[in-house]
């Protein structure tokens, strides 16, 4: 099938369409990011903090808490509206994260790493959902392109960071 497309990647950042798009992407750069960076650094925090014995948990949980908030996110945007499912989806995110960092232990570290999957998850999920409800029909192939590229654009920059920061 052949269309008509007349719209310009300048469309996706001009007037209401800008913050939709630099939320969205951004959203899944950060659970990219975190995925990767926490990978690479592991190996020092269980130096720090012990748990070597749970090391694996730490993925496992993440993982299968994504794939939960994922599941998830349908129901949570019919029933809280576009904006404040993302705001529920960034707060686990945050919670999780501040729990990561301030993790005494392996066991609070894996519950922060849990909650923050879960909030990962939803914001994944709830990015690719909400370009049809926030972009014209037109811009959805390159929201779609634009979301999806934010899974490959921190693996050029995210693990040497992650790297230097250990050093």
């Amino acid at each position: 099938m052949i269309t008509d497309d007349n719209s310009r990647w300048s469309d996706l950042f001009s007037g209401k369409n800008a913050a939709s798009a630099i939320a969205l992407s951004l959203g899944v750069a950060l659970h990219a990011i975190n995925i990767l960076v926490a990978t690479t650094i592991l190996p020092s925090v269980v130096q720090d903090i012990g748990g070597l014995d749970l090391y694996a948990w730490n993925t496992t949980l993440f993982v299968v808490a994504s794939i939960l908030g994922s599941a998830l996110s349908a129901r949570l945007l019919s029933g809280y509206g576009a904006r404040s499912a993302y705001l529920v989806a960034s707060l686990f995110f945050i919670v999780g994260a501040m729990l990561c960092a301030l993790a005494p232990s392996m066991p609070v570290m894996l519950i922060g790493r849990t909650v923050q999957g879960f909030g990962g998850g939803l914001i994944f999920a709830l990015s690719y959902a909400m370009i049809n409800l926030v972009f014209e029909q037109k811009l959805w192939p390159r929201a779609m392109a634009l979301i999806s590229a934010m899974w490959g654009l921190p693996r050029w920059w995210a693990l040497p960071s992650a790297g230097f920061l250990l050093n």
